[in-house]
């Protein structure tokens, strides 16, 4: 599986659409969905900050600060915790990488 294929996987798991998820909504849902894609773009598929901005459609500030967060994030809020192993799971995916 490529990384596009993993981001359709993705929204089509949290029922949203490519195009929400490069809206501008901040929605706490939204950004949490762009945390964890962005974490699983880089981690799982080799992705550097420069490309997962490109195909998230974000900035590449926010690329890093979704990304310099998540570990304190992914221990401490547990519904990112669940939410981001659901999308482990929709890709098959099991390891939890940092």
């Amino acid at each position: 599986m490529n990384h596009r294929a993993a981001i359709k996987v993705i929204c089509d798991e949290f029922c949203i659409t490519q195009v929400i998820l490069h809206g501008r909504s901040r929605k706490a849902d939204l950004v949490d969905v762009r945390r964890i894609t962005a974490h699983i773009m880089k981690f799982n598929f080799g992705l550097r900050g420069r490309a997962i901005a490109r195909v998230l459609q974000r900035d590449r500030s926010m690329i890093s600060h979704y990304l310099s967060g998540f570990d304190n994030l992914i221990e401490t809020d547990i519904a990112l915790r669940v939410k981001y192993e659901r999308a482990l799971r929709a890709i098959n995916t099991t390891t939890y990488n940092m």
